[in-house]
């Protein structure tokens, strides 16, 4: 009896960090000084900030809090502070923890706001672009992976409904050889 009990709470484990990974937006690549701290206990964990969104981060460090802990964030990035109430959604011992941001005063937004734009911009102009040979079905006919793809993009929330309608559009413009 007890080594189920032990399946189904890891079972349970595995499902709340799978949720807790669904993230509401985009999140972009950081590296940022991190502090978290739990406010009872004063506890402090000190980390890397890899991605950041709107709604949270994710901290690189090797001790974390427990998921479903409230902890205040403070990210500092060229001279700014960054402060957040926040939870975190879940923790890998050694890795570092998912924190979703819960509130932040107008400032705090204003902040998080503009960085988010600069790393959205910063994300875009080195990318190489590879341009691939079209897939072909059995019977010769060019299967549209393009459009399948921009669908998925959309549903995983990291295109919006704007950008997925503007690059279907240019997908049909584009003249077939």
């Amino acid at each position: 009896m007890p080594d189920a009990i032990g399946k189904t709470s890891r079972a349970l484990s595995t499902a709340v960090a799978e949720r807790a990974e669904r993230r509401q937006g985009p999140r972009y690549g950081i590296n940022a000084d991190t502090e978290v701290e739990e406010p009872e206990s004063e506890t402090k964990i000190s980390g890397r900030t890899a991605d950041l969104g709107m709604g949270g981060c994710y901290v690189d460090s090797l001790t974390t809090f427990p998921a479903g802990t409230s902890v205040q964030v403070r990210i500092s990035r060229g001279g700014h502070t960054f402060e957040a109430d926040a939870r975190v959604l879940y923790g890998k011992s050694g890795m570092g923890m998912g924190i979703a941001f819960l509130g932040m005063g107008q400032e705090e937004k204003a902040l998080l706001e503009k960085w988010i734009q600069e790393l959205s911009a910063s994300s875009n102009p080195g990318v190489k672009r590879y341009l691939a040979p079209p897939i072909m079905d059995r019977d010769g006919g060019e299967i549209d992976v393009v459009s399948q793809l921009i669908t998925l993009l959309l549903r995983k929330g990291i295109l919006n409904q704007s950008e997925c309608e503007h690059l279907r559009r240019k997908l049909e413009r584009k003249p077939r050889e």
